[in-house]
């Protein structure tokens, strides 16, 4: 049964959603980022052990308070507008409902972490981001985001430019950056000290290898996956990747980097500069190959050369920093030139791979369908 408003006595319903405007699109871009930006706050501070001894920390007031602000913007939208007559699912512009039953989801969580925190005490390292309320916390990020995406996704009216999809590139970089925080141990950066420095033992050798190995495609697969979905949306605007993954790239760097303030500003610089070119050329190449070779959805063959060759840069030029990076202090990898070769032909076929997924080739009546168009 719709909901319904009285004006004059007289009862109104209105049908269908409220329509999304250029203001409430602003506003969900910019609180998104706040979202995500709170999250790496509280996140930063576990990585350097100074919120380890209680639940109630400034970082955890603002990791908490980012939501408080978009839950509370969505709530109170949702409440104005059923107030109009809107029903209780339609009360949001399309899309948003999902982003609201986020916000619960998050709030169940952080319930149960502050109930888990006293139950079993902070979790430290590694735990604190697979601890079971954390990860309801991870799905409550997600779940808010990706309809914010959803918003965008429905509609035909936004064009392929900054000024329609702006706020659509950051909220995507937004969640590419959830999934890159709970994944952040086995990010590029994290990795580098082992393959330059000598473990003992041929059973640790395997073991890091394996697992520097599998680092590169889960979170080759991250970025490059996320990319080819917007791809099979919309026709991105010129330095939508280099966006993306610079501010990712960047957002990481500064919540890895844990000793910084022991360091000199040029050092800091520097330590960022190798941490991000990578990203930064990857981006370059990959929106210059979209522009140059016009790529958009009907383009599927295409599609899978971009995706390759931004595989074979993710992993080749994150070895080539970290080489660098070893040549400063001294260290130099270990590891065989088999490996070395090896890591950017995985990360090329994890691109081309991850695009026959997204951009899967022609079923059969699909082929016959053209041919007789």
């Amino acid at each position: 049964m719709a909901s319904a408003s009285t004006i004059n006595n007289q009862t109104v319903s209105v049908d269908g959603y409220p329509p999304h405007t250029r203001t409430l699109d602003l506003l969900m871009g910019v609180l998104s980022f706040v979202l995500m930006a709170g999250l790496f706050i509280d996140g930063w501070a576990h990585n350097r052990g100074i919120v380890d001894e209680s639940f109630f920390t400034p970082y955890h007031a603002v990791m908490y308070g980012s939501y408080a602000l978009f839950g509370f913007t969505l709530v109170g939208m949702h409440y104005r507008n059923v107030g109009k007559g809107h029903r209780f699912m339609k009360a949001l512009p399309q899309g948003y409902m999902l982003s609201l039953i986020g916000v619960f989801i998050f709030a169940i969580g952080g319930l149960g972490d502050m109930l888990w925190h006293i139950a079993f005490g902070i979790e430290d390292g590694i735990e604190a981001l697979y601890s079971p309320t954390h990860l309801i916390l991870a799905i409550g990020y997600c779940t808010v985001l990706v309809g914010v995406l959803m918003s965008a996704w429905v509609r035909q009216d936004l064009k392929s430019n900054w000024h329609d999809l702006g706020w659509v590139l950051l909220t995507a970089t937004c969640l590419l950056s959830i999934f890159t925080f709970f994944t952040q141990h086995l990010h590029f950066v994290t990795n580098f000290e082992g393959i330059l420095s000598q473990p003992i033992g041929s059973d640790n050798q395997e073991a890091l290898t394996t697992a520097v190995l599998s680092s590169y495609i889960i979170v080759t697969s991250l970025m490059i996956g996320l990319v080819l979905l917007l791809i099979k949306r919309w026709r991105l605007p010129s330095g939508a990747i280099t966006f993306i993954f610079t501010l990712n790239s960047l957002l990481m760097g500064l919540m890895l980097i844990l000793d910084f303030d022991s360091m000199d500003f040029v050092t800091f610089l520097l330590l960022m500069l190798l941490m991000t070119a990578p990203t930064l050329i990857t981006g370059i190449i990959g929106d210059v190959m979209i522009w140059r070779m016009k790529i958009s959805h009907n383009t599927p063959k295409l599609i899978r050369v971009v995706a390759t060759v931004m595989g074979v840069l993710l992993g080749g030029l994150y070895l080539s920093a970290i080489a660098i990076l070893g040549v400063i202090d001294g260290g130099s990898f270990w590891w065989e030139i088999h490996t070395l070769a090896g890591i950017p032909t995985l990360t090329g076929l994890t691109g081309f791979l991850l695009s026959i997924l997204v951009f899967p080739p022609q079923m059969p009546h699909e082929l016959v369908d053209t041919d007789y168009s």
